[in-house]
């Protein structure tokens, strides 16, 4: 036998086969189809847990926590990159105090609420559970603690009469212990800890700078205890007595959905955490679209599962994009009015028409795409409605061009403002969201609004107030942006749009 030793093979010949096989391996384990049957699966334990702690507010924390329920009470948005290690923050431009608002509302029945949210493999809590919302919790409780001193609620004052002489007793109904105390997961470190315990004096001092802004007075009127985190996973789902009602103080339960445990996998390509970084695997499929198609989607052949959530996708899309007018003398119950200002926001798709053409003035439609409406624009404008179509991109994107649309949309805006007339901002977004419309309404309000204090019988109060004769505020500066910020926040949680595009507006009010 003669061998030829000159037919030399390529040694990268195997190891681009061997990782060739391996990333075909990793896509199909990481396919749509595994991360929507691995939420479908925590999605069970949530509902468990969730029916221990019925009464209380059940809220997902966004983005990964919204996949894990289809009828959350509403949201929050904790981030986890503000739990990393010597990343620790208090975010003074998203301070989720609607999550005190479902303490004090108590939707079902009781002052509390569990937070759903998930992590990926490696950890059993997400560093917005173990860090960012231990952190958050403390800074309120510390700062609504220095505004009760500042009220004097500290202490309640009992007379006693009797026939020959009248008592009084001062008693301390508040212990300082309880609202400044840190209370973090145990297995954090010292050290950690004692540098969260900076940070948090630190963003408790600084909160009470906008405590104004953001009505803290009231809280502290109406906070009568202190907000403590309690963790949950499925190691301690089953803990004697974990459904008695807490007696000190409101119980923040973090609820982390996925099971961390490798011996305990459901099935073979289960991913802890399959709700997170959503648009690296989600195809555009929303949550909203696949609790609505759970069934379908789930029922499809292992094969047809992409196909059939992209026919979904494609088919929502085409419907977002058509706006559906309804006639009555109701007024828009989905839209989101900015008080003392003429300005409203929405993104429903269906708007009442009547109440559009009697009480407005300009429509904008700042979404990402052209809208399809069976009223033309003609039609509206003879009615008095004007159209403006100026469509910002959708996240980060929307910074393209950014300047020259807000500069068309102000002069629409100042026209109809000088008008007497309403306004509304609009946009069809996929994610349920209204970041587009915040970024017009942020730049009117800044450059021709004022906020302003009034002092009422639950401390210091903020309203809005145009400027007379539509005069622009000079000299805008970070501190009043900030300001605006935190006073929209209240009015509509979770809707402020990405930091790159905050500090594109920025530079846009203080070029």
């Amino acid at each position: 036998m003669i061998v030829n030793f000159n037919n030399k093979i390529d040694d990268n010949h195997f190891n681009l086969s061997s990782s060739s096989v391996l990333r075909r391996l990793d896509r199909d384990e990481h396919s749509l189809l595994n991360h929507l049957l691995s939420i479908a699966h925590d999605s069970e334990f949530v509902d468990k847990v969730a029916n221990i702690y019925q009464k209380y507010a059940l809220l997902g924390n966004l983005r990964c926590g919204k996949w894990y329920n289809k009828s959350y009470d509403g949201y929050c948005y904790f981030k986890s990159t503000e739990g990393h290690y010597g990343q620790w923050n208090f975010s003074l431009t998203r301070t989720n105090l609607s999550v005190i608002d479902f303490i004090l509302n108590a939707p079902r029945g009781e002052r509390g609420v569990v937070i759903v949210d998930s992590t990926r493999r490696g950890k059993k809590f997400p560093d917005s559970f173990s860090r960012t919302i231990p952190i958050w919790c403390c800074v309120i409780n510390r700062t609504l603690y220095n505004l009760k001193i500042k009220k004097d609620l500290l202490t309640i004052t009992t007379s006693t009469t009797t026939s020959t002489s009248t008592s009084t007793t001062t008693t301390n109904i508040l212990n300082q212990e309880d609202w400044e105390t840190f209370s973090h997961p145990m297995w954090l470190s010292n050290s950690e800890v004692d540098q969260m315990t900076c940070i948090v004096n630190e963003y408790s001092q600084k909160l009470l700078l906008y405590s104004h802004i953001l009505n803290l007075e009231s809280y502290a009127t109406k906070l009568d205890k202190p907000i403590k985190p309690l963790f949950i996973n499925v190691d301690t789902i089953w803990i004697d007595n974990m459904n008695e009602s807490p007696t000190t103080f409101y119980p923040i339960y973090l609820l982390s959905a996925s099971d961390y445990r490798d011996n305990n996998r459901p099935f073979r390509a289960y991913i802890q955490g399959a709700g997170d970084d959503e648009e690296n695997w989600s195809n555009k499929l929303s949550a909203q679209l696949f609790w609505t198609h759970k069934q379908d989607i789930l029922g499809q052949p292992i094969d047809n599962v992409d196909r059939y959530c992209q026919e979904l996708v494609k088919n929502n899309s085409s419907m977002d994009k058509t706006i559906l007018f309804v006639t009555g003398s109701q007024d828009n119950p989905t839209i989101i009015n900015i008080p003392n200002t003429l300005i409203s926001i929405s993104n429903s798709k269906t708007l009442n028409s009547d109440d559009l053409f009697n009480n407005y003035g300009l429509m904008i439609n700042c979404s990402s795409i052209e809208y399809q409406m069976p009223i033309q624009i003609e039609e509206m404008k003879q009615r008095g409605l004007k159209f403006l179509s100026i469509q910002l991109k959708e996240g980060k994107k929307s910074k393209d061009g950014l300047h020259a649309k807000l500069q068309e949309a102000e002069s629409e805006i100042l026209n109809t403002l000088s008008q007497d007339r309403k306004i509304l901002i609009h946009s069809l977004s996929g994610n349920g969201d209204l970041p587009n419309c915040m970024v017009i309404l942020l730049v009117v309000l800044a450059k021709y609004f004022k906020i302003l204090k009034v002092e009422g019988e639950e401390g210091e109060q903020v309203f809005i107030k145009m400027n007379d004769k539509l005069q622009q505020n000079k000299n805008i500066t970070k501190f009043d942006i900030s300001n605006l910020y935190l006073f929209i926040d209240k009015y509509c949680p979770q809707c402020l749009p990405p930091r790159t595009i905050r500090n594109n507006i920025n530079s846009y009010l203080m070029k």
